[in-house]
């Protein structure tokens, strides 16, 4: 299958606009303005000398001889396939193959391409006959993965926790075959929960019993714009001096970001309606730095079965409730981690529950999760309909790859406009 990603950063006018949040120039970065490195260097995706110079914060930059600030250009992209099997390199979003949008004011200096664009734009020509061009890059994936939850996001060098952050991140859905999921009762095919996507937080009684989830942790500004850290003092109160007056500390990047606001599917506050039956769950960590310790023990009468991980199904499906310990009822995902559930709700008494992260503001710390800061929360609404036609008892196919003669791979004769936003 081919997509032509396409960057339209672009005002009405045709100008570039600059990125949302602070781009830290001192980085080993895309470096767009080509900025001389190492020995001089001039290139791109490289860290800047900046020797001479000091950072100062936007509304203080008066001397480019002696000052520097943060990046206000043309913001370049390139997205990545994350968890693909077979992508080549032309396709595969390789962070230093980025472009910018074509916009009608790039400075002077500045590289409209990363420095391996033209020779990954060159290797797919000859490859697929199809050319890339000035805002836009057409790639090639093979869909060998068996039925899985992928996910693409930006992967441009030094950018991409911002620009994920803003909200360049969705998944890519690989469904199975027919049996999928099989009745443990006959060895049959079963009719899995299928239906068509959801759209997060309808209010259609019956929305679809495939609900792919995406999970972001964000915070907000007063007025509702997104807030990010623009400075270092943000994460431990350091206040400078920094690069190069202090080599190894940078102005704007901050090592671990945790936001107070938990966003589903780009929807704060979010709620999904389901009826009494059963769901086929999938979850993506989409957050920067957070661990999901989701909870389904607040919804009384729920069965929760984990059928799949990044990989694909798994040998066995896990009764999540019936985990020991503190695990009872809660779903581990670190950042980037997918996996699928078969949630029941048939068994649920109609009304509003919570479906909680009661992970705490950390990496992963390898033991319990803290018993606070349960502000991220899913809530479910489940209907009095029964779900009769899927078995109670459900057996997952094999771990194993799929052969590759059952995927039909192609380039599709419909276009399709897929737009992602903050």
């Amino acid at each position: 299958m081919q997509i032509k990603w396409t960057n339209e950063l672009v005002d009405r006018y045709g100008r570039y606009l600059p990125h949302m949040f602070a781009v830290d120039r001192s980085l080993h970065w895309a470096n767009v303005p080509q900025e001389p490195g190492h020995e001089g260097l001039v290139s791109t995706d490289i860290k800047p000398m900046l020797e001479g110079r000091r950072y100062v914060t936007p509304d203080n930059y008066t001397d480019p001889e002696t000052q520097y600030t943060d990046y206000t250009g043309p913001v370049p992209i390139v997205t990545h396939l994350h968890g693909a099997l077979t992508v080549k390199d032309h396709s595969d979003g390789y962070s230093e193959a980025w472009y910018l949008p074509r916009a009608n004011n790039i400075p002077a200096g500045h590289a409209k391409y990363g420095r391996w664009w033209e020779f990954l734009k060159e290797k797919h020509r000859r490859e697929t006959g199809v050319d890339w061009g000035e805002g836009h890059q057409t790639v090639t994936y093979p869909n060998t993965n068996r039925a899985t939850s992928l996910w693409f996001h930006d992967h441009a060098l030094g950018l991409t926790r911002l620009t994920v952050y803003a909200g360049a991140a969705s998944f890519y859905l690989m469904r199975g075959l027919e049996y999928d999921v099989l009745d443990s009762r006959t060895g049959r095919t079963a009719r899995a929960p299928a239906g068509p996507s959801n759209v997060y937080g309808q209010n259609s009684p019956n929305p679809g019993a495939d609900l792919a989830l995406a999970i972001q942790d964000r915070s907000f500004n007063s007025d509702g714009s997104l807030f990010y850290p623009s400075s270092r003092s943000f994460f431990d109160g350091y206040q400078g001096p920094f690069y190069p007056e202090e080599p190894g500390i940078p102005p704007n990047w901050v090592p671990e970001f945790f936001g107070n606001t938990m966003v589903v599917n780009g929807q704060t506050w979010p709620y999904q309606r389901v009826e009494r039956r059963r769901y086929r769950m999938r979850f993506l960590n989409a957050c920067g730095s957070r661990t999901l310790y989701l909870d389904f023990r607040g919804i009384p009468g729920v069965e929760v079965w984990q059928v799949a991980n990044d990989g694909g199904y798994l040998d066995e499906k896990v009764n999540i409730m019936q985990l020991e310990g503190w695990r009872r009822g809660r779903v581990i995902l670190a950042p980037a981690e997918r996996n699928e559930l078969l949630v029941d709700f048939t068994n649920v008494r109609t009304g509003r529950y919570t479906l909680r992260n009661v992970g705490p503001d950390a990496f992963f710390p390898g033991g319990r999760p803290a018993e606070n800061g349960e502000e991220p929360r899913v809530k479910l609404y489940p209907f009095e309909e029964r779900d009769v036609v899927f078995p109670r008892r459900i057996r997952t196919p094999p771990a194993r790859s799929w052969p590759s003669t059952w995927f039909r791979a192609g380039v599709s004769t419909r276009p399709r406009r897929v737009v992602t936003s903050g």
